[in-house]
């Protein structure tokens, strides 16, 4: 499958000095530099900059998740990351750096119990593959772990109410071993899956040696033990006797010097002490999971009769889930009308082609509960129909199989062709069975390939001077790829106003007058933010070329 990489720049100028403000005014222009793109308005995580300006974000459809871990926050509001070690803990953090030649090393001294970390990806992700390494050997002198084991846990609780996480093995390595240093496990699903389904949901890893060697990690030369280790490296010295059979037994130091014989002296080994080194460890997704940030980029999601809880199913924590009732007591068989429907606004375009939904297995009872029976993701571009509703393209159906009114399914994949939506809808039926059945998500995780189709910046308000300005022509610089381009707009104006917004103690936003009647211990902050005023024009058309005339009325102030 080709992948299209074509990506088409919005960029709005509102006329909004230095780059905290995102322009610089000279004496008879406005100037913005790579410096000041940072500044202006978008939606989070859209743009991408660096020293040659600004370009959107590339989402990729398969991503190491423990590399980003720390810009992510578990629901303890804790960053991702290194969670905990049974010992060096200090060093810990070198596992997932992306650097081969760092590492984390057990502290020797410690009990093997002890010889364990654990990483926090900071949410909950759909995990392909772990690639556990430990460091080379060459470059960087050590071991890998003699016999470990892999665990992961998807962030519930081994039991109710019960602190400790639930983990699950995922995979171990086999015999003793002191040669191999890279091993890749491919996870499977711990719950019923759709047909095909590879993967888990993984937050927490663990790694965790069941063996070591200790004061036998490698073999060395008498002269390398005794010239070039450093007292704390130098392993065991162990000592053998030939017997007559020509088969060697091990035997202690005094017992060695002992033997007047030579011909029954076996030879004597020399070892560098158990170095057990782990320097990556890399947890492969299928991707960035769009629907995670859709919040955070000023997206949203609701259902057909909202209950607030929807955000529970995008929050990347297992733990929660937003609940829906799928089957009302009644007439057996009966079907209700498909108007009941989620619907997700990513917050900005991409090029999506998969849906994954993980529903919660606990609503399960009976024969009845746990996934929605049957269901149509739909996506829209955000065109609008004659009506002024959003325009939506079916992309899939998943039907219950098996004759199975409510099939337990738990992990479910909508998989279509790659394609530029905003927003996804997913319609679904509410069936009467003699019974209420409930289902809840609880993740609904969203997947893509490629440059975002469409980034849109714009700058804070541009004072042009205590005088208004006459504007002549605008210009620009760029690379635009084929497929590419720029689009540029302004809109202008002489007055300002004051924007408040009022929110409660608790982060809710409300109206002024009802804020003015909450009590004081209620009231939380009030915010100002400057906007334009009576007067502003329109958005102006797109200006066809660099040296276009402006179009927005002048003289102005902003």
């Amino acid at each position: 499958m080709k992948f299209p990489i074509a990506v088409g720049i919005l960029l709005l100028f509102v006329f909004s000095a230095g780059a905290e403000e995102g322009y610089r005014v000279e004496t008879n222009r406005v100037v913005v530099d790579e410096d000041h793109w940072q500044a202006w308005n978008f939606p989070a995580g859209t743009v991408g900059f660096d020293e040659r300006g600004s370009r959107p974000q590339f989402a990729s459809s398969q991503i190491n998740a423990a590399l980003d871990a720390h810009t992510f926050f578990s629901a303890s509001e804790e960053p991702g990351g290194v969670r905990k070690a049974g010992s060096n803990l200090g060093n810990a953090a070198n596992i997932i750096d992306g650097d081969p030649s760092t590492y984390w090393e057990p502290d020797p001294n410690a009990p093997l119990r002890d010889w364990w970390v654990e990483i926090d990806l900071g949410r909950t992700v759909w995990a392909r593959k772990i690639v556990v390494k430990f460091v080379d050997g060459v470059e960087v002198e050590g071991d890998p772990l003699l016999q470990f084991r892999l665990l992961t846990s998807s962030g519930l609780p081994a039991f109710l109410q019960s602190k400790t996480l639930d983990f699950i093995g995922a995979g171990r390595s086999e015999g003793l071993n002191k040669t191999q240093r890279v091993f890749e496990f491919d996870l499977q699903p711990n719950w019923e899956a759709d047909p095909g389904f590879a993967g888990d949901q993984v937050q927490y890893v663990q790694i965790v040696a069941t063996a070591s060697a200790s004061g036998q990690g490698q073999a060395v030369s008498a002269q390398i033990w005794e010239e070039e280790l450093a007292e704390d490296e130098r392993g065991d010295v162990v000592y053998y006797r030939r017997e007559s059979s020509g088969v060697l037994r091990q035997i202690d130091r005094a017992q060695h010097e002992a033997i007047s014989d030579e011909s029954q002296k076996g030879p004597v080994e020399y070892y560098r002490r158990e170095l057990p080194r782990l320097a990556e460890v890399e947890v492969w997704t299928v991707g960035d999971n769009l629907s995670l940030t859709a919040l955070e980029r000023g997206g949203r999601i609701e259902g057909e009769h909202s209950k607030g809880s929807e955000p529970l199913s995008i929050d990347g924590n297992y733990n929660s889930f937003w609940n829906e009732q799928v089957g009302f007591g009644g007439l057996e068989g009966m079907e209700l009308d498909m108007d009941h429907h989620l619907v997700i606004d990513l917050g900005s375009w991409y090029w999506v082609n998969r849906m994954a939904i993980i529903f919660d297995r606990t609503a399960v009872s009976g024969d009845h509960g746990g996934a929605f029976p049957d269901y149509v993701v739909s996506l829209s571009d955000g065109s609008l129909n004659p009506d002024g509703s959003l325009a939506y393209t079916p992309m899939t159906t998943h039907t219950a199989v098996g004759g199975l009114k409510f099939p337990k399914i738990f992990f479910q994949d909508n998989f279509f062709p790659l394609t530029r939506a905003r927003f996804l809808r997913m319609d679904y039926p509410v069936y009467i069975v003699g019974s209420w059945v409930s289902a809840g998500i609880r993740e609904l995780q969203v997947y893509g390939h490629g440059f975002l189709p469409q980034v849109t910046l714009e700058s804070q308000l541009i004072e042009l001077g205590v005088s208004p300005r006459i504007l002549s022509t605008i210009e620009w610089e760029a690379d635009t790829p084929p497929g590419t381009q720029i689009q540029i707009r302004t809109r202008t104006g002489d007055e300002l106003k004051e924007d408040i917004h009022y929110f409660t103690n608790t982060g809710q936003q409300v109206t002024e007058a009802k804020y003015r009647k909450l009590l004081s211990f209620q009231k939380g902050d009030s915010t100002v933010s400057i906007i334009p005023g009576a007067g502003w024009s329109n958005w102006s058309k797109f200006y066809p070329a660099s040296g276009s005339t402006i179009t927005s009325p002048s003289p102005r102030r902003y």
